[in-house]
């Protein structure tokens, strides 16, 4: 079979690929200044419910929100 011969096919050219971008990071800075901690917390609270009835209109699951700091000091 060494005089059998082999057919070579050769291409070249350029490829595109298009995705959809699957991807964002959001950073959002919730803060409180009151007289007392306990009134703040609540203030917290309250922008962070409206955060997450805000994400839920635009049907984003609450579990891929992701808190990274809480920080509570008092302010003078």
């Amino acid at each position: 079979m060494a005089n059998k011969k082999e057919n070579v096919i050769s291409v070249t050219g350029y490829g595109r690929l298009f995705v959809v971008p699957n991807y964002i990071s959001i950073t959002i800075s919730i803060n409180c200044c009151t007289d007392s901690m306990k009134t703040s917390f609540v203030g917290v609270n309250e922008d962070m419910k409206y955060l997450f009835d805000l994400l839920n209109k635009y049907n984003i699951e609450n579990k891929l929100v992701q808190i990274v700091d809480l920080d509570f000091s008092p302010k003078y």
